[in-house]
């Protein structure tokens, strides 16, 4: 037998029997522990998930103002619903104010311009006229002069065609008393010397105003002459003093320091048109963000004042780096955990064509694999109503090969 009584009463144990039944019970436990322990560590291997981090957004619209203006008036509120052509907020165009300014002083400056060159052309005009009127004078004197002699000369030349047309009418008077002589047989020794002589003289005389004559009509047609000269460079010196205001305002540009300041005018004319205030409305439904500017203050043409989001088309863009491309692949369903835990699904859409270089040391640009932005879209459940550029959390589920632990049993020593 394997005990005994002793004589004290108890009962004795022999070394080399079994351990008791309390022993094997947490020796079992344990080795169940140990099991359980090792399925957990392999099931929480079996699924390993890689965490970005994303955020909401949306198909929006960027409401700008187009113009350096300032925000005179806020009409939504964020979060509101709108439709198009809902009015947004009210500018007022400082731009518009410091251009009529602009407008107005180039023009005075203009004016000025104009009446130092008016000036200038008024001096100018006056010493030409002076110059242009004494020589109109002078030449007025010296046409008179020639008129005066062309009507002397042409009454000399009148008489001298008178003188001509006598001693022609006495030069056939005495052929006619020659001829009556031989007809009434005069004897040749009662004709005297002068009778012989007289027509000799008479035909002297006629050559003489003859050439008197000639020399008269020289002397008219030269007088002639000069007096069309003179009445031609009176014409010239009437035109020219007519013409002088225009030319000399035009070689001082008087005409178009007027012609800018006519189109400056108008210009001012316009701006004057245009309204100072402008209202920005919306082209399409869409809820308010946050406004990124506020009453009162300054806006530039490419400023964006606030956004104007479509919640039926929300989407999640996260950045990974290019080297964990092939774990999200276009089409990929991924996890998505909004604030909360709750968990909903998103399928990647297109990869972009291009990757963002990671910021960094120059020396680690040879380790820099950039950021590749991803757009993710719903899929599944319907995501959760949080606000736009709240943090989601993406997930790439991957599994891995399951290693199944080894069960070892350990036999009590008997």
């Amino acid at each position: 037998m394997n005990s005994g009584m002793t004589a004290n009463g108890e009962t004795a144990t022999n070394p080399g029997s079994s351990p008791p039944a309390s022993i094997r019970r947490i020796a079992l436990f344990g080795t169940i522990a140990l099991l359980s322990s090792a399925a957990f560590v392999s099931w929480m291997g079996n699924v390993r998930q890689e965490s970005h981090s994303g955020y909401l957004h949306s198909v929006n619209e960027s409401i700008k103002a187009g113009r350096q203006a300032r925000i005179t008036q806020i009409l939504v509120k964020p979060g509101q619903l709108v439709t198009p052509g809902s009015p947004l907020l009210i500018l007022r165009d400082v731009s518009l104010e410091a251009a009529r300014l602009n407008q107005q002083n180039a023009i005075a400056a203009l004016e000025a311009e104009l009446r130092q060159a008016q000036a200038r052309a008024s001096v100018e005009i006056a010493d030409r006229k002076a110059k242009l009127e004494t020589e109109l004078f002078e030449t007025q004197l010296k046409l008179a002069s020639y008129e005066e002699k062309r009507f002397d000369q042409r009454l000399a030349l009148y008489a001298s065609e008178n003188r001509v047309m006598v001693a022609e009418a006495d030069g056939r008077l005495d052929q006619i008393q020659i001829a009556s002589n031989g007809e009434m047989e005069m004897p040749f020794d009662t004709l005297t010397l002068a009778d012989i002589r007289q027509p000799k003289a008479k035909k002297r005389d006629l050559l003489f105003e003859l050439q008197e004559r000639e020399t008269t009509r020289n002397k008219v047609e030269t007088s002639e002459a000069q007096v069309a000269l003179c009445e031609e460079r009176l014409a010239f010196l009437k035109d020219q003093l007519a013409g002088t205001p225009a030319q000399i305002n035009e070689a001082f540009g008087v005409n178009v320091i007027q012609t800018r300041i006519t189109t400056a005018q108008a210009a001012l004319v316009q701006l004057d048109a245009e309204t100072p205030t402008l209202t920005l409305t919306a082209t399409k439904h869409g809820t308010v963000g946050v406004f990124a500017k506020s009453s009162g203050e300054m806006v530039s043409s490419q400023d964006v004042i606030v956004e104007l989001f479509d919640a039926e088309q929300p989407y999640v863009f996260a950045e990974i780096p290019t080297s964990q491309l092939a774990q999200f692949p276009s089409g990929k369903e991924v996890e998505l955990v909004f604030p909360g835990q709750v968990r909903r699904r998103g399928t990647i859409s297109e990869l972009p064509p291009q990757a963002a270089p990671l910021p960094g040391p120059r020396e680690r640009l040879a380790d820099n694999c950039g950021q590749l932005r991803l757009q993710i879209l719903p899929a599944g459940q319907i995501w959760p109503q949080v606000p736009f550029g709240t943090r989601v959390e993406v997930r790439s589920l991957r599994s891995t090969p399951r290693t199944i632990p080894q069960k070892t049993e350990r036999t009590p020593a008997e």
